[in-house]
């Protein structure tokens, strides 16, 4: 196969071509101006939460709280509701 002459030329084309595909890959990319300037990592304009922030953050997390315990009180009535109709159904059902 390599004895071919029509192989060794065509091979040679490929390899000529390739590596002029590949030099013109890299000096275009050496060429591009568009380059990244901004840090990588988070952003560096971190918020700082003023007086009235921490004051409204605070109201939010006591309003979470009280609804947490409205939502545990009625999770409560509505256990003992269920708990009263099944002894309910269960005294239809013995008599």
């Amino acid at each position: 196969m390599l004895q071919n002459k029509w192989f060794k030329t065509s091979m040679g084309f490929f390899c000529i071509f390739s590596s002029m595909f590949l030099v013109t890959i890299l000096v275009l990319s050496l060429m591009r101006t568009d380059r990244i300037t901004e840090p990588i990592g988070p952003p560096h304009n971190y918020w700082i939460p003023t007086e009235d922030d921490l004051i409204w953050i605070d109201s939010l997390q006591n309003q979470v709280k009280d609804i947490e315990t409205d939502v545990n009180e009625l999770n409560v009535s509505v256990n003992r509701i269920d708990r009263k109709l099944d002894d309910m159904i269960e005294e239809q059902s013995n008599e």
